[in-house]
């Protein structure tokens, strides 16, 4: 599949979910896993030099329910504010998110964009460089060729000492080789293990990733698990952050 057919099939899929009700601007993703975002979040969040703004990209920012979880956080940590930004690939989506921050954060901090597209990661307020940078369930929707760059775009646009993050899967643990599987069954088989939308996500291999992002890119690279859940955070700073 090329660039451009993974674009258009990820942005018709995710748009069909936008008009079905599945996404609006009320959405908020359960407790457990919005747990273990709070905590890596707030620690990065806090590292931050008090009374300066921190600015937050989140790359394929949805319905805006994760920026929202980093407006709260900041909220409780004395001297941080945030600049929330976020782009995404489905215009239904980046109509929800703007919803969602209306009269609180200005429209253009939220546009079409997509993670493997540099020009994605300007904005008319930002510099082109973030402090925080995530992306939620984003890699596992890109080819597998293409996961790894995708990371190493978030980690060029890191501001001085900023930090990225991937939230996902690993797909080499044992609930991604259980999901390879329900996901194959359910496409390929009709067993109808898992809604059809998760057979367009391929899990990335993040342990691999840890290893070459080190090696290759001199980043300091770090792989957290979250307690009572298999997902994952590959946090990803420059060698001289």
């Amino acid at each position: 599949m090329s660039t451009r057919e993974y674009s258009s099939t990820q942005r018709d899929a995710f748009g069909e979910l936008v008009k079905q009700g599945v996404y609006d601007s009320d959405f908020s993703h359960p407790a457990p896993v919005r747990a273990f975002f709070g905590e890596v979040m707030q620690t990065l969040l806090a590292a931050r030099s008090a009374g300066r703004r921190v600015s937050v990209l989140d790359c394929g920012c949805g319905p805006g329910a994760w920026l929202a979880e980093v407006v709260r956080l900041a909220a409780e940590i004395e001297g941080v504010d945030v600049d929330v930004f976020g782009f995404d690939i489905t215009p239904e989506m980046v109509d929800v998110c703007r919803q969602r921050f209306d009269g609180v954060v200005a429209p253009d901090h939220f546009g079409e964009g997509d993670i493997l597209v540099d020009q994605s990661f300007d904005f008319p307020a930002a510099d082109g460089r973030f402090d925080i940078i995530f992306a939620y369930d984003v890699i596992q929707q890109l080819p597998r060729a293409l996961q790894l760059d995708a990371c190493r775009s978030m980690l060029s646009r890191l501001a001085p000492a900023g930090s990225a993050v991937v939230f996902d899967h690993d797909s080499k643990s044992s609930y991604g080789r259980k999901m390879g599987l329900k996901k194959f069954a359910t496409q390929y088989l009709g067993l109808g293990l898992v809604p059809r939308y998760y057979c367009n996500a391929k899990y990335p291999p993040l342990r691999q990733f840890m290893e070459r992002l080190a090696t290759d890119d001199h980043a300091n690279v770090e792989l957290r698990h979250a307690s009572g859940s298999h997902k994952c955070a590959l946090v990803i700073g420059a060698e001289n952050g």
